[in-house]
């Protein structure tokens, strides 16, 4: 495949620094993802705190996470980047590895280079875990077997101390690449430990540099001027001498956006827990084989506490592999009808969405909030793009958007002075849905005449847990009885949220999750009251409340 296309017209070596720079670029993208703890990047080098000179000269990319410097990162990634448009099958060979230009000469090779850069890392790194580097080389052509075979040796077995004298042509291939290296057989075997191939048998490697491809033959002017835009900007990282190794932090990255704060790119962050012990529902299964089998347009209601919400979180592992599902958190926790917040205006609403799709795809598409802008019609396009993307690099996957209580912001539009239009309104009204795209909507079902949606929308109605439900849940506590879990089921009305109300009672004892229930079992509504009660006589629990 690579062997076949180019990037944007660069041919020959150029092809390489082209994949280098939208590599970089996707790296420094990263950056913006709230979940990750990658806290900077570097291109040509490592930040300059770190030193320079030519023991780093095997590192294209350096991602560091928990900290902006090698000696302070948590976690520090160093790359070494090989791509190749017209030998895309030319294969890393024992000796291909072990010398540069010269065949002889292993000093500008590329285990030398990363050698050199590993062994700084570990002497910046003094006292810290090796687990914590991971020096990798990311090539679009084939590792050979007996690379990979002898760096697995070197990490499981050792490397043999005899292996510090010359290596002689016709002997262990180990011994060749340990003299390459630059390193002592020691410090070879904390360096296979470390050492990872991300190269074109690796199916990371495939779907990124399908993704790249796919980004640099973008036509549309206005994706392919931000790709661009972002390109120059860490080409003049790669190219200007006094840029190398200057860090790429999140800020940076938001500058090429025109914003300043993250919050600009992603102003409704979603509020929800995730739940980690997650109950098996049908229901779940059954929605998303439907959205397997081509439903589009999907109703999930339900009354309240009964898990809208959490069921949403099985999505992901329902769909088939690569599927990315977004959710937009129409209720914040409660903040919905904040005036501060404001998660039910368009604007607000498809900048977020259109920058999640962005940043979980990990492509230079995201929306930056201009005024004057019609952002429906804005996150529609990206939608187009991203699901077009998708399909090349993942063609059996979904892409399902998710308007998660999506009735909250309704009503937060309508209790406005004077109302105003929930974004909802125009994201139902979408017609031409990509094939590989779904729409997913909840709601209470006492409300869901509020979103006045087309006729076109499935409907899924969730109960509350069935009595094997109810089973699952309480062996997240404990192995309680048969009897305990039917009187659980009972007093609770299966309804997920009371249950957890009550096991949150008991102070670390489950087994006694049943008394606060007694005697009549309890109600959502009764929970909501107590608790409210509760907030006004103990105000300094109130952030406590997980209702």
């Amino acid at each position: 495949m690579s062997g076949e296309l180019d990037f944007r017209g660069a041919r020959g070596s150029n092809t390489g620094d082209v994949y280098h720079e939208l590599w970089a670029v996707q790296s420094a993208l990263k950056l913006l993802d709230r979940a990750s703890k990658l806290e900077a990047v570097t291109v040509e080098g490592v930040p300059s705190a770190d030193g320079s000179g030519h023991k780093w000269d095997g590192v294209d990319c350096t991602l560091l996470y928990g900290g902006a410097s090698i000696q302070t990162a948590e976690r520090v990634v160093l790359q070494q980047l090989k791509y190749s448009a017209s030998e895309p099958n030319k294969l890393w060979s024992p000796s291909r590895a072990c010398y540069g230009p010269s065949s002889i000469n292993p000093s500008s090779s590329l285990m030398r280079g990363l050698g050199k850069a590993f062994r700084e890392t570990v002497r910046l790194r003094e006292g810290k875990p090796l687990s914590d580097i991971s020096v990798e080389l990311v090539t679009n052509q084939p590792v050979s077997d007996r690379v990979v075979d002898v760096i697995n040796k070197a990490k499981n077995d050792g490397v043999p101390e005899s292996f510090k004298a010359k290596w002689k042509s016709g002997g262990d291939n180990l011994h060749r690449l340990v003299r390459a290296s630059g390193l002592s057989p020691k410090e070879f075997q904390d360096f296979s430990k470390c050492f990872k191939f991300v190269s074109q048998t690796s199916s990371r490697f495939l779907l990124e540099e399908k993704m790249l491809i796919e980004v640099s033959v973008w036509t549309d002017s206005e994706f392919a001027e931000v790709a661009l835009r972002l390109r120059n900007f860490i080409r003049n990282k790669m190219m200007m001498p006094e840029t190398a190794g200057e860090i790429i932090t999140k800020e940076s990255v938001l500058l090429q956006f025109g914003v300043t704060e993250i919050q600009a790119l992603f102003p409704c962050p979603a509020k929800v827990k995730p739940v980690t012990d997650l109950v098996s529902r049908e229901i779940s299964k059954e929605l998303c084989n439907g959205i397997i089998d081509g439903d589009q347009r999907i109703l999930l209601h339900g009354s309240g506490g009964v898990g809208k919400s959490t069921i949403i979180q099985h999505f992901q592992g329902l769909l088939p592999e690569g599927s990315e599902v977004i959710v937009f958190d129409c209720y914040g926790a409660g903040s919905y009808m904040d005036a501060s917040a404001m998660r039910h205006r368009p604007r607000d609403a498809f900048v977020q969405l259109a920058n999640e799709l962005a940043n979980r795809l990990n492509i230079p598409a995201f929306l930056e909030p201009r005024s004057g802008l019609d952002f429906a019609r804005a996150f529609h396009r990206r939608l187009l793009l991203a699901s077009e993307t998708l399909y090349k690099v993942r063609p059996e996957t979904k892409l399902v958007i998710v308007l998660d209580a999506a009735d909250n912001s309704i009503s937060a539009a309508n209790a406005r002075v004077p109302k105003e239009e929930s974004f909802v309104a125009e994201l139902i009204s979408f017609e031409d849905l990509p094939k590989n795209v779904a729409l997913v909507v909840s709601s209470r079902t006492g409300r869901r005449d509020d979103l006045k949606l087309p006729g076109s929308f499935k409907h899924f109605e969730l109960p509350p847990f069935s009595r094997p439900e109810t089973g699952e849940f309480v062996a997240h506590f404990w192995e309680a009885p048969e009897e305990w879990v039917d009187d659980f089921h009972r007093l609770t009305n299966g309804t997920p949220r009371v249950q957890n109300y009550a096991f949150g009672k008991t102070s670390g004892k489950p087994s006694e999750a049943l008394d606060p229930l007694r005697p009549n079992g309890k109600t959502l509504e009764v929970i909501f009251h107590e608790q409210f009660d509760e907030a006004v006589w103990h105000p300094s629990t109130q952030d406590e409340q997980n209702i």
